[in-house]
């Protein structure tokens, strides 16, 4: 019998919402200009070192006063505020009946403290997740794909979805098959096509 394909998702972008730019405008409670300075200098500064688990959730927010003076958010407020963002997209919909047809992987760059609360109501369907802070590795680094490509189970097929074009290029330098997605959810049906759902 042939092994199930194996189907490798990204989260945020894919299945749940990235952290999002109304995230950083509650924050600055409105001030657009500000809050654009800050999300860039998050993206150069803080993005990957807190994605990699170098930077601790609580050293995130730490940074988040230095860069607001005015702001007096507590870690627990400033962490609920984030989570309010955080949610499942429509295409997770689709996880469970993937399920039947292909073992689910979760890949993503994110805080665990995070993502894990969202993915719950998914976690009965995903073979394994994989996320880099507990791993201390970042997409597109090879070795995160590395690290989970040893744990799947032999199959000729297999998926990857995510919705930055950047971390496809090392799974198609394994042999994996890639899928942007888009914002409007259009990649499922390439993986209903192609699971034969």
């Amino acid at each position: 019998m042939n092994p199930k394909p194996q189907l490798v998702l990204d989260a945020g972008g894919v299945i749940t919402a990235n952290l999002s730019p109304s995230y950083w405008s509650e924050l600055m409670l409105s001030d657009i200009v500000s809050g654009n300075s800050v999300v860039r200098k998050f993206k150069e500064e803080l993005r990957e070192s807190l994605w990699s688990g170098r930077v601790s959730e609580a050293e995130f927010y730490v940074w988040i006063r230095r860069q607001i003076s005015d702001i007096d958010h507590s870690d627990e407020v400033m962490r609920r505020m984030l989570q309010t963002h955080l949610r499942l997209l429509p295409a997770a919909e689709w996880v469970a009946k993937w399920s039947e047809k292909a073992n689910i992987h979760i890949l993503s760059n994110h805080r665990h403290e995070w993502l894990s609360p969202v993915l719950a109501p998914l976690m009965p369907y995903i073979t394994s997740c994989t996320i880099s802070s507990e791993v201390g590795m970042c997409k597109p680094g090879a070795a995160i794909y590395n690290a989970l490509h040893g744990r799947l189970e032999h199959s000729d097929e297999i998926y990857f979805v995510d919705d930055q074009e950047r971390n496809l290029l090392p799974a198609r330098e394994m042999g994996w098959e890639t899928i942007l997605a888009d914002s409007a959810g259009q990649w499922t049906k390439t993986v209903n096509e192609l699971l034969k759902c």
